[in-house]
């Protein structure tokens, strides 16, 4: 399995906190698209469905440390 890229891992972090597509934009100081388009990926690697199947996956992989 290939590993997150750090805003791969940032973008789906704000997503576990319950952040907004504009918040984690906000956040991120990118735009809602750019956003998606890190989620995509990190939902490709993970070959996950979901953004939500991704981020219980990354917990699970201990990718992400809250």
């Amino acid at each position: 399995m290939r590993i997150l890229t750090e805003r791969q891992r940032e973008a789906l972090e704000l997503v576990i906190k319950g952040r907004t597509m504009r918040k984690i934009a906000f956040a991120m100081e990118i735009n809602v698209t750019t956003v998606e388009k890190h989620l995509r990926g990190a939902r490709d690697i993970l070959q996950a469905d979901t953004t939500a199947q991704a981020a219980a996956k990354t917990l699970i992989l201990n990718q992400i440390f809250l």
